[in-house]
């Protein structure tokens, strides 16, 4: 796998108290979904639906596909998005590493609270967060509470922050301020530029020093994008994936209206995540095939299959 980085973390983090991981899992029982054969000239693998079914990731480092991931996307009678699980497919089985549980307020479209797990290193040493979604009279997302845990081996550590964003034209900023229960405080802003569609098309995240109000550069990243629309962006979770990139963003990382052709990425401490994509659609103008390659040469697949409701 090309990394091991929790979903959307955006250099803080996010919840849990009062959940049991465990109860949770257990209701999910997946099975080993097979990776559809595709035809790459046609993309020719599912039915015409804006509703994400499973999403296959396959990475090659050059030696074969060392990586298959499977996510699944579960929805409610609304057709509203009520979990997804994302796994590592081993022989035989899978292993579950991230579990996102979607709860709403009554008919309401968009999540007011989502719990995020990941179990990637393990059941004993996993990282776990829950945030409470606000939003503007228009339904864009204006804040973000977030309590967020990691247990580990003879431990744990908890964190609360809050994420305000502001929309202006072509422009999209945000502050975070987090507390730890040992009782510092850390702030991070973000600014991005927009493209007409409001896909993020560059952007900078800073730490600020609370003493000094000193900002330094976290991460700068760069986009650009097809006019095809990204999966996620049909769906009702759309805004918990609307975020600003971490540096090191994954496709299911963030999500823009669109799909992301090219991205560059750099760290604080110089390290680069830049790679190119190309997509094959299918009648609705969704995805179906992403190919896409890495400056150092590797090569990522994902397939999406969708299913009507």
């Amino acid at each position: 796998m090309k990394k091991s980085t929790p979903y959307l973390l955006s250099g803080l983090v996010a919840i849990i108290l009062g959940f049991s991981m465990a109860g949770c899992q257990k209701e999910y029982d997946p099975g080993v979904p097979d990776v559809p054969v595709v035809d790459d000239s046609t993309g020719t693998v599912t039915g015409d639906s804006i509703y994400l079914d499973k999403l296959f990731d396959l990475y090659d480092d050059g030696s074969g596909i060392d990586t298959q991931t499977v996510l699944i996307v579960k929805y409610d009678s609304r057709k509203r998005v009520s979990e997804m699980h994302d796994s590592l497919r081993l022989h035989p089985g899978i292993e579950p590493i991230r579990d996102i549980y979607f709860s709403y307020n009554g008919n309401d479209t968009v999540p007011s609270k989502t719990i995020f797990i990941d179990t990637e290193n393990g059941t004993t040493n996993y990282f776990t967060d829950t945030t409470y979604h606000f939003y503007d009279a228009s339904g864009r997302k204006i804040r973000d509470s977030i309590l967020s845990g990691s247990v580990y081996p003879g431990g744990s550590t908890y964190n609360l922050s809050v994420k305000r964003y502001t929309y202006d034209t072509n422009a999209l900023y945000g502050e975070t301020r987090y507390d730890n229960f040992a009782g510092n405080t850390g702030f991070l802003r973000d600014t991005a530029i927009l493209d007409a569609r409001g896909n993020i098309l560059s952007s900078k995240k800073y730490s600020i020093d609370p003493t000094t109000s000193v900002a330094t550069v976290a991460s700068t990243s760069l986009f650009t994008y097809d006019t095809h629309p990204h999966p996620f962006s049909k769906l009702s979770c759309f805004w918990y994936f609307y975020n600003f990139p971490i540096g090191e963003t994954l496709y299911t990382e963030y999500a823009g209206y669109n799909n992301a052709l090219s991205q560059n990425e750099v760290s604080a401490g110089g390290q680069t995540y830049n790679l190119t994509s190309t997509f094959i659609y299918n009648a609705l103008g969704l995805p179906v095939i992403m190919n896409s390659t890495y400056s150092d040469g590797d090569i990522d697949k994902v397939i999406f299959k969708y299913k009507s409701l």
